[in-house]
């Protein structure tokens, strides 16, 4: 019996196929009955072809994990900032002078709209990536 798997356009296993049992595409790797029976049992990773042809697991990433955390961090974000949403508001309406600008509150506001768009955002969840605060916001969060 001859075993194979097949690989997806970026290596990583899309396949385990058994000769005589499966239709074998063509670029499907025959390997050792040893290694088609350690893609099965050590399922705690990717399994990839490298460009020499190597076959290894590489260490699974959590990809949710980080994105929750990314998402985390952003929820935290808009929590932080809502009591300067919440006061300037509520200044306008009792007709006192605002602690803020309205250049301060446009800018607040634009932030808030960042934090909302970036999971959607090509650099999501990448922490670089982040949305970055108007500095008189930090300064008046510390």
């Amino acid at each position: 019996m001859k075993t194979y798997i097949e690989f997806d356009e970026q290596g990583v296993l899309r396949a385990r196929l058994i000769g005589g049992l499966h239709n074998i595409p063509e670029g499907a790797v025959e390997v050792s009955d040893e290694l088609w029976s350690q893609t099965i049992q050590e399922n705690d990773g990717t399994w990839r072809i490298d460009s020499e042809g190597s076959i290894v697991k590489h260490p699974a990433v959590e990809d949710l994990d980080v994105d929750t955390s990314e998402r985390a961090w952003r929820d935290g974000q808009l929590n932080a900032t809502q009591w300067l949403v919440a006061r300037y508001n509520e200044e306008r309406s009792l007709e006192l002078t605002t602690s803020n600008t309205l250049e301060q509150y446009s800018e607040l506001l634009e932030y808030r709209q960042r934090l909302r768009d970036w999971p959607a955002s090509e650099g999501f969840p990448d922490s670089e990536q982040r949305p970055e605060a108007p500095l008189w916001t930090v300064i008046q969060n510390q």
